[in-house]
């Protein structure tokens, strides 16, 4: 399925499209920093994860800066818990106990975006194919009863800022739509029953050509001020 799903964005980038002169291309990375809500572990301490995405992308333009924005890559994301055990107690291993949920996914972002007071506003909806999932514990306790879903929609609201013609500065954020493990509960709002993905991105998007999306919105700024 994953494998069909990329030949099918290649084909797409590289196909009878690219002689329209509409498209652009560009490779991007970032660190996250990612957290799962309703996590169903023992005691205390769920914390956010540090994970990363990159991968490689295409631009098709719509006119007046407006485009269309394509791309498949990468993505780690997950959640840390730190359990302690109270030193008071009667138990003798007083140790912390760090657990450690990774998981691993094929994203597949589709985003709107329009330059805006000379930003880049990007909008839109991802699918996630789930590759691999691992839980480690400190202390080899046995792994938690989790079960997560192959597949995850996500939201995301991106702001690209330009540092050269090529390379823009970049703030993403994502949240899941969807409950992203199958033993969800049965009660409460549907956000309410299960673990979601969340979290914040800060990298960089290199452009193999100047952007003209921003030299366009730039031109039509300066026509609005030349009375």
């Amino acid at each position: 399925m994953v494998k069909k799903i990329i030949l099918l964005f290649l084909l797409l980038s590289i196909g009878k499209v690219k002689a329209q002169n509409k498209f652009s291309y560009f490779i991007y990375g970032m660190p996250l920093f990612t957290h799962l809500t309703n996590l169903n572990i023992d005691g205390d301490g769920v914390v956010g994860k540090l994970g990363v995405e990159a991968g490689i992308g295409t631009l098709y333009q719509l006119g007046n800066g407006q485009y269309w924005r394509f791309s498949i890559g990468y993505a780690e994301r997950g959640a840390r818990k730190r359990r302690l055990f109270d030193p008071n107690s009667d138990a003798l291993n007083i140790e912390n106990i760090d657990f450690h949920l990774r998981l691993r996914y094929i994203t597949i972002p589709i985003l709107y975006g329009f330059p805006s007071y000379g930003l880049n506003v990007q909008t839109g909806v991802s699918t996630n194919l789930l590759m691999e999932e691992s839980q480690i514990t400190s202390d080899n306790l046995p792994p938690q009863n989790l079960d997560f879903k192959g597949v995850d929609f996500m939201a995301h609201f991106n702001l690209e800022f330009e540092v050269t013609k090529q390379m823009f500065f970049n703030v993403n954020l994502f949240h899941s739509i969807n409950t992203i493990n199958r033993n969800d509960a049965n009660v409460g709002w549907w956000f309410q029953r299960g673990s979601m993905h969340r979290g914040l991105g800060v990298g960089l998007t290199n452009y193999f050509s100047e952007t003209p999306f921003q030299m366009e919105e730039k031109e039509e700024q300066k026509k609005e001020y030349n009375f």
